[in-house]
């Protein structure tokens, strides 16, 4: 259940409507989205928070949480709590299981995940937000050192990012060239997804010393991060995923939900889903490709007409 309001981080919770019930919800109160003005003698920038994630470990597993200024005041009942879109800020919080209290200011961090562990019975919270972003392949968000490369043909700038032995671009191509569009055919789309591609226009798009990667060379990338059913999570944004589609970017990969454009002329998946091209073909009319969606964390491989339009991402040559 999704509930929006203009101007509000949405709510979102799932729940269980058995047959034949009248389900009645109660809309929690809503969370703005907070604000900056500043002011100086450059005159007045305005400013958009950026949000966090909370995740919350207990000992006992069932433990009350409350947290007045996000107007939470819930019973955790499973190992894990997550509350995602977290404004940035400090709140006070309080745990509690019988008699026992526990006090303790969360802080939230712009697209930082901050895991606390409770142990109502020592009365002490451990935070181990430090150790989450530890990838399993050695590399923290902290250490990620981006590069750039200048695409000559337009004079747009792209972030290159390492990933073991490969480098790539950290963002989706929108070089306007050949059969390709924007999501929606709306400029702004491109501005901020990249452009979609058909396969043919895909494999020649890349600047020079740079290529579509071909499906072997995604197989690199994704066993490097630990196989198809982890490694989706690690390369999706802290940001822009529908639901609770976003993901860790735990190297630096940024990938985005583009959508993709049928091979009918018809748009799908802005902020759900995100196709990308391999230069490898399978059979005459169809080319491999890798594909990230909502809420899962594997990276799907799957064969579709060549003349679909989807996202492309380039490596180094």
């Amino acid at each position: 259940l999704k509930v929006v309001k203009k101007g509000f981080n949405p709510q979102v919770e799932q729940i269980t409507v058995k047959a034949g019930e009248v389900y009645t919800y109660k809309v929690k109160p809503f969370i703005p989205k907070l604000k900056i003005t500043e002011s100086g003698n450059t005159g007045q920038q305005q400013i958009e928070l950026k949000v966090g994630k909370l995740k919350i470990q207990s000992i006992p597993v069932s433990v009350n949480i409350s947290i007045p200024a996000l107007s939470i005041n819930t019973t955790k009942s499973k190992d894990e709590w997550l509350a995602e879109d977290v404004p940035v800020g400090t709140y006070a919080a309080t745990f509690k299981k019988g008699s026992k209290t526990l006090s303790y200011q969360i802080e939230i961090k712009s697209n930082k995940l901050t895991h606390l562990f409770v142990n109502i019975m020592s009365g002490k919270v451990e935070d181990r937000s430090a150790a989450v972003e530890q990838s399993n392949t050695g590399q923290t968000l902290s250490s990620i050192n981006y590069g750039s490369v200048t695409d000559t043909r337009d004079g747009q700038t792209y972030k290159t990012i390492q990933i073991g032995s490969q480098t790539w671009f950290a963002e989706n191509l929108n070089y306007k060239t050949g059969t390709s569009w924007c999501f929606d055919n709306v400029t702004t789309n491109c501005n901020k997804y990249g452009r979609l591609y058909d396969l043919e226009t895909a494999k020649r798009a890349c600047p020079k010393g740079w290529h579509l990667p071909s499906d072997a060379e995604w197989g690199i990338l994704i066993d490097f991060l630990g196989g198809s059913n982890i490694a989706g999570n690690k390369m999706k944004s802290t940001s822009r995923w529908n639901e609770k589609g976003n993901g860790t970017d735990e190297v630096g990969f940024s990938a985005l939900p583009g959508g993709y454009r049928d091979s009918y002329g018809y748009f799908y998946g802005l902020g759900d889903s995100g196709l990308w091209w391999s230069a490898t073909e399978y059979g005459s009319p169809t080319a491999w490709s890798r594909s990230l969606s909502y809420p899962d964390d594997d990276v799907a491989r799957y064969y579709y007409s060549k003349g679909s339009g989807f996202s492309v991402r380039c490596v180094r040559d």
